[in-house]
C-alpha cells in the first residue's frame, strides 16, 4: 500500500478501511505515520480477532459449487444460499465474474486458508503509534469493536474518536451508507481529510 501511494505522488494520505483492509489501513498508519495524513478504520480493532463471521463465510462460499455459468439474479440466489443479508450479497457479487465460465475475481480459497493469518495481528514494538486524527467507526449490532480492545485503540491511536451507527453490522457502510457516508464527510470537514 505504500508503494502505490509513493508510485502515484499521494502522500500523505486520508486513508480509509473496513474489516481487513482496516488492519491494513492501522498497520501502514503505524509503520509509515508520516505517510497518512488521517485515518479513518470500519468496524474493527487493532489486535487479534473479529473475523469469526468472515471465516465461516469464506469457507462456506469456497465450499459452494460455483456454476459454470451464472447472470445477476442466478448469482444472486447462488450467494443467497449461504448469505442472507442483501447489501452484504450485492458486495461479494462484485468479486464474480458472471456470464459463460463465470469465476471469483478474489483468491477464494486462498483467502479461506489464510483467515488464521488474516485474523492475525503482528506483534508492536512498544512505544510505536500513530499520532494523527483516527476515526473508529463501528457497527451497533457488531462484535469486532468491543470495550476490551480500548486500550489497545488508546495506546496505537492515541487521539482517536470511536462513533457507532446503531443500526448497522460488521458491513456497516453497506448496511447504512448513509450515515457511514456522513461520519466520514464530518470527519473530513473537521479538517482531517487533507488537502483536496
Amino acid at each position: 500500500m505504500h508503494e502505490t501511494l509513493v508510485a502515484h505522488a499521494a502522500l500523505p494520505a486520508m486513508v480509509i478501511g473496513h474489516s481487513m483492509g482496516g488492519k491494513t489501513a492501522m498497520m501502514l498508519a503505524l509503520n509509515h505515520p508520516n505517510a497518512v495524513h488521517s485515518l479513518i478504520v470500519a468496524d474493527i480493532a487493532p489486535g487479534e480477532g473479529g473475523f469469526a463471521q468472515s471465516r465461516q463465510l469464506a469457507h462456506d462460499l469456497a465450499a459452494l459449487p460455483l456454476p459454470d455459468y451464472l447472470d445477476r439474479a442466478g448469482a444472486e440466489a447462488w450467494l443467497g444460499q449461504v448469505i442472507t443479508d442483501p447489501p452484504v450479497r450485492d458486495l461479494m457479487l462484485m468479486n464474480l465474474e458472471l456470464g459463460e465460465k463465470s469465476r471469483w475475481r478474489i483468491g477464494l480459497q486462498q483467502i479461506a486458508a489464510s483467515m488464521s493469518a488474516i485474523i492475525g495481528w503482528p506483534p508492536i514494538v512498544p512505544g510505536v503509534h500513530y499520532n494523527g486524527p483516527t476515526l473508529f467507526i463501528a457497527g451497533g449490532n457488531s462484535r469486532y469493536i468491543q470495550p476490551a480492545s480500548y486500550p489497545a485503540m488508546r495506546r496505537l491511536f492515541p487521539h482517536y474518536r470511536l462513533e457507532t451507527i446503531r443500526e448497522a453490522g460488521h458491513w456497516v457502510h453497506a448496511q447504512a451508507p448513509a450515515a457511514f457516508l456522513a461520519l466520514v464527510q464530518g470527519f473530513m470537514d473537521s479538517g482531517h481529510g487533507g488537502e483536496a
